[in-house]
C-alpha cells in the first residue's frame, strides 16, 4: 500500500473515487432514521408480529402453532445498523479529499482542518466535527499556494474555469469567496506572462472578480513589466534613444513601484524573460493588459487608478510604437 501512496495518478484516482462515494453518502443522511426512531420502529414491528398471531399476547402465548414466532436476528441487525451521517463531518471529509489533491505535503492540512486527526478514525462520519463559518488565515494561504502552483504549471492555448473546479469546491467548503479565488488565479497568470491563456476566462468572468484587488495588483505587474523593458532598451545601443522620449516622472514612479513589488515578491526579482525576443514580446501584451486595467478602473469609477493606468498606457504605447518603427526601418536588436 505504501508504494501506491507515492504514485500521483493512483492517489488522484483514489481521491476521485472517495469524492464519488462521499457525494453518494451526501444524498442519504436525511433519509436515515435517528436511533430513537429505529428503536420505535423495531418495537412497533415486534408488536405487529405479536398481534398478528392472536388477539393479544395472552392468546398468542396459549397458541400451540408451530414453529413458534421468534425474532429474526439478521433482520434486527440490519434494522439497527444504519446511522445518520453528520453533515459537518461529511463536509470536513470532502474538504480533506479535495485539499489532498492540491498539495504534496499533507501535513499542511493539519493547520487548515479542525480535528484533522479525528477525520481518519473509524466511525468519524457519524460524529459532529467542529466547524467555523469564517475561513482561517491558514486556509486562505493554502488555497493561494494551490492557485499559484496551478498558474505556474498551466500549459496549453487557453485555460477555462473548469481548471479551478477542485479549488473552488474547497473554497466553498472553507467559506472562501469565489471572487477571491478567481482574482488571485488571474493575477498569478498575468504575473507569469500567460496573458493569452486567460483572455477568454477574463472576458467571461469579469463579474466574478474583485475589481479593486485586480486593478491594484495589475498596476504593480504592469510597472514590473515596463521597468524590465526599459532596462533592456537602455542597455541596447539601437533603442537607447527611445528612453529619452519617456516622461521622467513616470519612469521614476514605475521604478519605485517595481522596487516595492520586488520586495513583496522575492521570486519576481528574477527576470522571467531572459532573451531579447522575450523582452520585446512584453510590449504588445503589456499594452493590452494596461488598457484592460484602465477600462476596468473606469467602469467602477476609480479615478486614481484610471489616471495611473492612463499614464502607463501612454508609456507602453510610446515604447511599442518606437520599437515597431525601429523594426520597420531595419534596426537589429543587439
Amino acid at each position: 500500500m505504501a508504494p501506491l501512496c507515492f504514485d500521483p495518478d493512483w492517489l488522484s484516482g483514489l481521491a476521485h473515487l472517495a469524492q464519488a462515494i462521499l457525494s453518494l453518502v451526501a444524498r442519504t443522511p436525511s433519509s436515515l432514521p435517528r436511533d430513537d426512531e429505529t428503536r420505535n420502529t423495531n418495537e412497533d414491528s415486534s408488536a405487529r408480529v405479536n398481534l398478528s398471531n392472536g388477539e393479544d399476547e395472552d392468546d398468542s402465548a396459549k397458541d400451540s402453532s408451530w414453529p413458534p414466532v421468534a425474532e429474526d436476528m439478521m433482520m434486527q441487525r440490519l434494522l439497527s445498523r444504519p446511522q445518520r451521517v453528520s453533515s459537518s463531518s461529511l463536509e470536513l471529509h470532502r474538504a480533506v479529499v479535495s485539499a489532498s489533491q492540491l498539495t504534496d505535503d499533507l501535513s499542511e492540512l493539519a493547520y487548515c482542518v479542525p480535528s484533522f486527526d479525528d477525520v481518519f478514525l473509524q466511525g468519524s462520519l457519524f460524529h459532529e466535527m467542529p466547524t467555523s463559518s469564517l475561513c482561517s488565515e491558514d486556509q486562505v494561504n493554502f488555497v493561494n499556494r494551490a492557485l499559484t502552483r496551478k498558474a505556474f504549471l498551466a500549459t496549453g492555448p487557453v485555460v477555462d474555469h473548469l481548471e479551478l473546479y477542485e479549488i473552488e469546491n474547497l473554497g466553498r467548503t472553507w467559506g472562501i469567496d469565489r471572487k477571491q479565488i478567481r482574482t488571485h488565479f488571474l493575477i498569478e497568470m498575468f504575473e507569469h506572462g500567460k496573458d493569452a491563456m486567460v483572455d477568454e476566462l477574463m472576458n467571461a468572468n469579469a463579474h466574478y472578480l474583485d475589481s479593486t484587488v485586480f486593478i491594484s495588483k495589475g498596476l504593480e505587474i504592469a510597472c514590473m513589466r515596463l521597468y524590465s523593458v526599459i532596462m533592456y532598451l537602455r542597455s541596447s545601443r539601437q533603442f537607447r534613444g527611445i528612453i529619452g522620449m519617456l516622461d521622467a516622472d513616470t519612469c521614476q514612479w514605475v521604478k519605485e513601484q517595481h522596487d516595492k513589488a520586488s520586495r513583496l515578491r522575492p521570486r519576481s526579482k528574477k527576470n522571467k524573460f531572459q532573451n531579447d525576443e522575450d523582452q520585446l514580446s512584453l510590449l504588445p501584451t503589456t499594452h493590452a493588459f494596461i488598457l484592460r486595467i484602465m477600462t476596468m478602473a473606469s467602469s467602477i469609477k476609480e479615478a486614481g487608478a484610471t489616471e495611473k493606468a492612463h499614464t502607463l498606457s501612454i508609456m507602453s504605447g510610446t515604447l511599442l510604437k518606437a520599437v515597431q518603427d525601429c523594426d520597420e526601418n531595419g534596426s537589429e536588436v543587439s
